[in-house]
């Protein structure tokens, strides 16, 4: 049976199916909700792959920090080890000069005078030594400035300070004395010279 509806257009029923746009547009929409739920999926990835590889970062960092400080510890002991090194190299350079040196202080020290430090220091151009020690008078200590000044080694003698200072039974002068080293050259040891063997 044909049914044919006379109602002008106005008043006819529709078809309840979608309209092509209706259908665009939840297809436009489930493809949005697609794409975005892809690059959230990526973004949660990249996520996860960051935090292990910073996991597996921390994990190598704490096996190497024992490695790295014995490196640290090797490096300082290494430095100290030259240090000394360069300070024996530099003792054993000038082994005579300071045998002859420490001889002559030794002539130039009054009695009842003591030595309680003597230092080297770097005083620019010219090497400083600072002497420090004890006297039972201080006409002993001028005696052993006026002997310094006349080393070979000593020149500019002067005193820093003199102090009284009560011992037990007696009083004593501590003092500080200050020179600068003259210029001087190592002292090569000569070879010895070969004995000629009659014959």
């Amino acid at each position: 049976m044909i049914k044919i509806n006379l109602l002008p257009r106005g008043l006819r029923e529709e078809g309840k199916g979608l309209s092509r746009g209706t259908v665009y547009l939840i297809v436009a929409c489930v493809g949005v909700i697609l794409i975005l739920f892809g690059l959230l999926q990526y973004e949660k990835f990249k996520l996860r792959k960051v935090k292990a590889d910073i996991a597996t970062a921390q994990r190598e960092t704490r096996r190497l920090a024992s490695q790295i400080k014995v490196v640290e510890n090797l490096e300082k002991l290494k430095a100290e080890v030259e240090q000394r090194m360069g300070a024996i190299d530099k003792l054993d350079k000038n082994r005579a000069f300071w045998t002859n040196l420490l001889e002559k202080l030794s002539v130039a020290i009054p009695e009842n005078l003591w030595l309680t430090s003597f230092k080297e220091s770097d005083g620019g151009d010219t090497p400083q030594v600072i002497i420090e020690g004890e006297s039972y008078s201080l006409n002993n200590l001028a005696t052993l400035m006026l002997r310094l000044n006349r080393t070979s080694f000593f020149d500019n003698v002067e005193l820093n300070w003199v102090k009284q200072v009560q011992e037990e039974k007696r009083k004593t002068f501590s003092f500080q004395v200050a020179c600068n080293m003259r210029e001087w050259k190592p002292i090569t040891p000569q070879p010895k010279a070969e004995k000629k063997g009659k014959g």
